[in-house]
């Protein structure tokens, strides 16, 4: 994960390398933190689906299982 403390300069509730898509609001959270001074705070507005997509270095690899740990 090219961010994976969400740290950086957010536009528009965005954090750097991340992108959103559909029916959810993001903001910068800077409270209830895990580690660093930024979260990235996603809530789904209303009944359909959204997506947050969170940028990766490097390539990913058919047949191989990758796993992402959100707290």
């Amino acid at each position: 994960v090219i961010n994976p403390g969400f740290e950086g300069t957010y536009v528009n509730g965005i954090a750097p390398d991340c992108a959103k898509e559909g029916n959810v609001t993001c903001s910068q959270e800077t409270n209830n933190v895990h580690g660093g001074t930024s979260a990235q705070k996603i809530v789904r507005s209303g009944t359909d689906a959204g997506r947050v997509f969170i940028g990766v270095s490097g390539q990913l690899a058919a047949g191989h299982t990758y796993q992402a740990t959100i707290w």
